[in-house]
């Protein structure tokens, strides 16, 4: 098929730059007074299959691959023009725009293969390449041939991967033109299925495969859809029985904890199923409901690995037996550790370990006997007390499950204990403090371990007030004035979150000298 731009331009020579193409363009010769015309130039252009006596050399092919819903394109790589990459496009109108699809590089292979992984369903999918050297010139449209992929409905059963542990199935129907849709488990479309087709839309079937004798029998089904009663091509896919169901402890753990577990399972197409310890045992045993858990199945009382056996009736008309083995952990692998800085040093008495054991109850104590210590529920991460002296503290924790005790761990954490402090350095207590204009008040706070100081403040008399900084910080203070010494307290109050502290200093405050006394009192100077 010629490309769709084929006539729509003058044969397009390629330019001089690109792939050194030969061109054999005749002489016009103009004559003086001569009335004759110049003759129409002939072309010799290997990229244009339009050109009498050539063939297009990249032979492009487009075939289309059902299972994968794709177009795979083959063409030919042309030797000795410097070719670096080629451009795909793309169109399902043959006389249409060709949109950009994906650039592919030249290589040493006589051929370059590309999918197309998004073609139009039931539609003629057209496609084209174009040569580009390294100067980054490039060949026309009207220089080569489409390739052509017709294309059928897309049709996909169940989850795509081909295998069916169900009879009832779901079909995903995609199609881009269409009046009606008929569906059939034969390609004579014996007693098909009619439904309305909505083409851009992925439509959704239930679908019955039908019984099945066992494993690996393949189902069939077909489908067309027809356009103002023009049928499509035919979509055909083939899905393998495959009832397969499978089930382990939830979770799918390498050990377990418990006598009693949980189990996990995943057996579609299951309508009924029983468990046993034996696999001669299951014929014994009553028939449950298909599910995806079985609760609280009991193991037995051993350490030993123990094996489940699961039979599962199918819609197929067939049954099957699965088996998982559950191993009981003997806690050999168990630790736990102590939430620390690198230098272990904390403040508080409240502690987090960090646990790791297939156990179903812990004890934490710092006496390796645990004298007293109650087992708890099991946790990845617990909440561990310890004494509120200074000093080193060994923490023992223990782990057990059905089967055993593990041994006793222990980690250690040295607390440091520092209360909130609050200093006044002047005054200093005792001290005399004259009322003649302004003291500055000044002190430090220390703040608790692993702590900080949140303010301070200090009260001379007035209530609280606040003072400039925390681990030093100051108070300007106006002196009140007095006419006699007189006693005051200095207090200061650090605060540290919901702790306090406060110190306090006695001064006396005396009487400023006559001269300024006067000047405060406004009295005036006698002659």
């Amino acid at each position: 098929m010629r490309s769709p731009h084929h006539r729509k331009r003058l044969p397009t020579l390629l330019r001089i730059g690109l792939l050194g193409v030969g061109l054999l363009v005749s002489v016009v010769v103009i004559l003086v007074g001569c009335g004759s015309q110049p003759g129409t130039p002939e072309y010799n252009n290997p990229f244009d299959p339009n050109v009498p006596g050539s063939d297009d050399p990249f032979g492009l092919r487009a075939i289309y691959t059902a299972a994968e819903h794709s177009v795979t394109l083959f063409w030919n790589q042309l030797e000795g023009y410097d070719i670096v990459e080629y451009d795909v496009t793309h169109a399902i109108d043959p006389d249409g725009v060709f949109a950009f699809v994906a650039t592919v590089e030249a290589t040493a292979a006589p051929q370059l293969i590309f999918t197309f992984a998004d073609p139009v369903p039931n539609a003629t999918n057209y496609f084209v390449v174009q040569a580009r050297n390294a100067d980054g010139d490039i060949t026309l449209h009207s220089d080569m041939t489409a390739a052509a992929a017709p294309t059928p409905p897309f049709l996909t059963v169940g989850d795509g991967s081909g295998d069916a542990p169900s009879r009832h199935t779901t079909l995903a129907i995609l199609t881009s033109v269409g009046d009606q849709m008929r569906i059939a488990d034969n390609p004579a479309f014996t007693d098909a299925v009619v439904l309305p087709a909505i083409p851009d839309s992925t439509v959704e079937v239930a679908w019955d495969l039908g019984p099945a004798i066992a494993n690996g029998e393949d189902k069939e089904v077909y489908l067309i859809v027809d356009t103002m009663g023009v049928a499509s091509d035919t979509a055909q896919v083939t899905v393998t029985v495959d009832f397969d169901p499978t089930f382990t402890a939830f979770g799918d753990p390498p050990t377990v904890a418990s006598a009693l577990i949980d189990l996990a399972i995943d057996a579609p197409g299951a309508l009924q199923m029983r468990f046993a310890a034996d696999e001669a045992d299951l014929p014994a045993q009553p028939w449950l409901p298909a599910d995806t858990v079985y609760t609280d199945y009991q193991l037995a009382d051993t350490i030993n690995p123990q094996t489940i056996y699961g039979e599962f009736d199918g819609d197929f008309g067939f049954g099957a037996i699965s088996e998982y083995t559950a191993v009981p952990d003997d806690l050999s692998g168990a630790s736990f550790q102590l939430d620390l800085p690198a230098d272990r040093i904390v403040s508080t008495s409240t502690l987090i370990a960090l646990n790791n054991a297939v156990a179903h109850s812990m004890r934490f104590a710092e006496a390796p006997d645990f004298t007293g210590v109650p087992w708890q529920t099991y946790a990845d991460t617990v909440v561990v007390t310890i004494g509120n002296e200074p000093g080193t503290h060994v923490v023992y924790g223990q782990f057990r499950n059905h089967w055993t005790d593990s041994a006793v761990f222990n980690d250690y954490a040295i607390l440091v204990t520092q209360s909130l402090e609050v200093t006044i350095l002047a005054p200093t207590g005792g001290a005399v403090v004259s009322s003649d204009g302004q003291f500055q008040v000044r002190g430090t706070s220390l703040a608790p371990a692993g702590g900080s100081v949140d303010s301070v403040k200090v009260d001379t008399g007035d209530g609280l007030l606040h003072a400039v900084g925390t681990t030093d910080w100051t108070y300007l203070w106006d002196v009140p004035l007095v006419a006699v010494d007189t006693e005051l307290i200095v207090r200061a109050r650090a605060y540290a979150d919901t702790d306090s502290a406060t110190t306090s200093v006695t001064i006396t405050v005396t009487p400023p000298a006559p001269a300024i006394a006067a000047q405060k009192t406004g009295a005036a100077d006698e002659f």
